[in-house]
This record gives C-alpha cells, structure tokens and sequence, in this order.
C-alpha cells in the first residue's frame, strides 16, 4: 500500500470518527431537550370572581364568575367548592369551554339552576393579571378586574348544557355555540368467576365469586345508546330547554362542530333573549333599575367584609388599595424605598368620583402641605359639574400641576430604613402610579393644571356636559383652544370619547407628552434641580 493510500484510510477514519462523535452530541441534546421540556399547562377550567374596570360604570361596577377551560371529572366538585366562597350573591357565570365531560357539565348546570344565576358565553380580557397568569395575586390583593366581551367567545361540545342551566341565558351574535356526537369511551374487562352449587333443604342455592379482573382493553363509539339519550332528554327537560338539540348533536361528526345561530337557540329554549354578554355584566348594567344583585359599589364591599369579619369598616387609607374609592378622597401620598430614601417625592392622591365638596376636602388637604406646591395625581370616572369646576379653579389658584394616572397604594414595613415613619400624611406606603382614568367632568380637573400631564397608559374621555356657558367660560379661563368645548358641544349626552395624545396637546388639554413619573419617580430628588415636592425624612431630616 503507498503512502498516499495510507493517509486517504486515516483521513476516512478520521471523519467517521467525527461524524459518530457529532452523532451522539446530537442524540444527548435531543435527550436533554426531552428531560427540559416543561409540563403542559393546566387547561381545566378555573373560576374567580371578576370586577368590571371601565371608567363608565364606577364606582358602582358590575361582578361576574369567570369560567373557562376544560370540563372534566373534577370540574363540578371544584367549581361547588368554589361556589362557597361567593355565598349567596347571585352572580352571572361568564363561561368559555371546547367542552369535555358531559356527566361534569350536567353536574355543574344543576348547581346553576338551583342557585337562579344567568349565563352568558364571553370571555375576560383582565385589567389585572389573570388568574392562569404565573405569579398573579390579584386574589387577595384588590381582587381580580377585567372587561367582559361576546367577540369569537366559544361553547362547544359539553359546555352548550352550562348554558341550559341559566335562569337567563345570553349567546351573542359574535359569540359562537356549537355542538357534536357525544363520544363514549367503553372499557372492556375480562372477569372469572367462580360458581358453586349446593342444594340446602332441597333447594339449589347458586353462588358466584370473582376471582380475577382482566383489562381487556377499550375503545370510543359515537354511537348514543338509549340509556344516554335519556339522560340527556331528561337533563333538558329539567332545563326547560327543547330535546331537538339531540339530533343537532347527532348528525354532526365528532371531529366537527355545528354553529347553532341565535334563531335557533331562541326557539329551542337554549337562550332565552338575542342580547349580548353586556345584558348581564356590561359597563351600564349597575345603572338600570332595579339594581342588579351582581352590582355592589367598594364602599358596600367593604361595608360587607367588614360586617362578616366583625371588624370595624376601613379606613380610606385601607380603601385606597383598592382601584377606586366611591368618592373622590384626597391624601398626601410618599414614594418611600431604598431608591429614593430619606428624600423623596410626595404628591396628593386624588382618585374617585368628584362630588360638590371636593374643592373643600382638597383645601384641607393642602393645608397640611405648609405651602409647598405638590403635584395632583388624579384619578377619575367623573362626576358633579360644578364640583369640577370649584375643584380646577382651586388648582389653579394654588398653581398646582395635574397628572392623569392611578396611585397604587402598599403598606410599608415599619421596621425597613426606608419606611418614613415620621411622615404626616400616608404612613408607611411604597407607591407607584400607572394606567388612570380621566373621564367627563375629570377632563375639566386636568385643564387646571399648570403642567397637565397624561400617563403614557391613561385615558381621558369628553363628554358633552350640564352648565354649558359655565363650561365654556371656565375653559376659556383654563386657556384652552375653544376646538376642546365645540367637540363637547357636539356630542349626545351620556357618550363618551377618548381623547388620541395629539389632540390633547393641540387644544391644551395637556402640556407635556411625558409621563406621570415626572412628579412621583423616586429619582427625580437627586436631581441638580431639586423639585418642590421632595422632602426629606427620618433621621435625616
């Protein structure tokens, strides 16, 4: 063999020796891929009691029971247990479902039915985080919010029979329900028995034993024996609902789903009204009379917790953790941490709804501020013309800044360095500002401000108001462009509509395209010119 044909063996070589070795390189990858790969996550369904968070409806917004996710074995026992911790408020079931056990479904209908509570198909887009969210302690802290809609919602297979149940019975045009063949998974399973026969006073006396069971395998059938079809008859007789749903499901494959439309359903008994989701927990549903049970105001809640704890009603600074006090309440409030301690930014917490003494209780408030201008972090569904008025003319006065953005309000341990301790006003609070809300007669506020900011995820909405020529003069006072009062003039009463960031600027709604931060971000006190709202605390001080 020549040399040249010895070095062709040992470069062949070397590649097969490469290639094996890249070979099992990829082998262990995909191995350790296999033992990384997360669990799936949990689909069954999940319930929790959602708050309505449009500025339209508050303080007094609508509740209803989110329920989406697969209907399985365990479903019905869960969704009992939860069903204690509602108690006896009649609360609308906001249901989303592909469906899965029917027994379950039947199960959870009957608990519906007896209780009286509505049904809809809608889903939750959550204001809060949600409850599948990792992380998310919205449940003992404030309580889940959210905004309820029909669009492409869905109800398939099992989940049509919840729905039955309802005393009212919403699917909205947008929302879809639709059914199939019931699947049947039977089980097949081997059993010997052993017989013995003896014959006791001349009578022969049979006796049977199993001695071993056997799996013998199982298999699904689409096939519905009359012993189902019974049970599900009788179901929907119970219901009230018509049992034609049964060939409807019948004729339609398994691995399909047959949309009903709202004609059909209506005459089938399935719902009971063409409405949409927002018959039952719609931003104007607490404002139709008589009130409707799932409607309860912050104030009721709290009266009501308090009440079942035998504690004493809160205070407005244990309120004030919740998104909105019914009310509009003013505090000083204290950005304190590690961040910015001892010297750091104060502002006045404004938030609820204005009424005629508002101008008064913000007097009070700044009395207490030694004549330090603080910003004004207002947060608003609207309210009492006048009292707006009074309220802006007094910011003015003071020449206070306005920013748009909701103060999210957190006790602070007394015994951390950076808890002020000595601070007259909110005690003991870390804060931070997002979001917020500025709505009809809360626009009038915001026009006060001598800087008048918009956080970055707030809205302000007009709306065509009461005391016109009062209006137009207080904004012409305010400096605004009169374009602002003509698109109020020009709207029907009761509407609303969001204001774009532009437009604000345009008109001197706003002044500046920043952020609330500006007057409340723990960094602004070490800045060379120091703000007028940072004061220093603690030992330091």
């Amino acid at each position: 063999m020549g040399k040249s044909s010895f070095s062709t063996l040992v470069d062949v070589a070397g590649r097969l020796l490469v290639a094996v070795l890249l070979l099992f390189a990829v082998v262990a990858q995909a191995e350790a891929a296999k033992k990384k790969k997360p669990p799936a996550p949990d689909a069954s369904m999940r319930f929790a009691v959602v708050r309505g968070d449009s500025a339209s409806c508050r303080p007094d917004c609508p509740e209803w029971i989110w329920a989406e996710g697969e209907i399985r074995t365990d479903t019905a026992s869960r969704f009992k247990k939860f069903l204690k911790t509602v108690g006896k408020r009649k609360l609308p079931v906001i249901v989303q479902s592909k469906g899965g056990s029917l027994q379950a479904a039947f199960e959870m209908g009957r608990m519906i039915r007896a209780r009286g509570l509505d049904v809809a198909v809608g889903y939750t887009t959550f204001t809060s985080c949600a409850p599948r969210q990792e992380g998310c302690k919205a449940e003992t802290e404030g309580g889940y919010r959210g905004i309820v809609a029909s669009g492409f919602a869905y109800c398939w297979s099992a989940c049509p029979m919840i729905v039955a149940a309802g005393t009212r019975r919403v699917v909205g045009s947008w929302a879809h329900l639709g059914v199939h063949q019931v699947t049947t998974t039977m089980v097949r399973e081997k059993v010997l028995y052993r017989t013995t026969t003896t014959v006791v006073k001349g009578k022969k006396v049979v006796k049977k034993k199993i001695v071993s069971r056997k799996d013998a395998g199982s298999y699904t059938t689409t096939k519905m024996n009359k012993s189902l079809r019974r049970t599900i008859e009788a179901y929907l007789n119970e219901m009230g609902v018509s049992t034609n749903v049964i060939e409807l499901m019948n004729k339609t494959p398994a691995s399909e789903i047959l949309r009903l439309d709202q004609h059909e359903m209506l005459e089938m008994k399935l719902i009971t009204s063409l409405d949409q989701v927002e018959l039952l927990a719609g931003t104007n549903v607490c404002k139709t009379a008589p009130r409707p049970d799932n409607c309860m105001s912050l104030a009721e809640i709290a009266s009501a917790a308090a009440a079942r704890d035998g504690a004493p009603v809160p205070t407005f600074r244990e309120a004030a953790m919740s998104a909105h006090a019914d009310e509009m309440r003013f505090e000083i409030v204290r950005a304190s941490g590690a961040a910015c301690h001892p010297d750091c930014p104060e502002w006045v917490f404004a938030q609820g709804t204005i009424g005629p003494r508002s101008a008064a209780e913000l007097r009070r408030i700044l009395s207490a501020t030694t004549g330090r201008r603080l910003p004004v972090v207002i947060d608003s569904g609207g309210g009492d013309v006048r009292g707006a008025l009074a309220l802006g003319r007094l910011i003015r006065e003071r020449g206070l800044d306005v920013a748009v953005a909701r103060t999210k309000i957190v006790p602070c341990p007394l015994a951390e360095a950076a808890c002020p301790q000595d601070f007259n006003g909110a005690v003991g609070t870390t804060t931070n500002v997002y979001g917020g809300d500025c709505v009809a007669a809360c626009s009038l506020v915001l026009a006060a401000g001598k800087r008048r900011i918009v956080h970055i995820y707030a809205r302000v909405s007009l709306a065509n108001t009461a005391f016109q020529s009062e209006v137009q003069q207080y904004l012409r006072e305010m400096g605004t462009d009169d374009e602002m009062y003509k698109r109020m003039r020009g709207m029907t009463f009761g509407s609303g509509e969001d204001l774009p960031k532009d437009y604000m600027r345009k008109v001197g709604l706003t002044t500046d395209s920043g952020s609330a931060y500006e007057f409340t971000s723990p960094g602004i006190c070490k800045q060379s010119a120091r703000p007028e709202n940072c004061r220093v605390t603690g030992a330091a001080s």
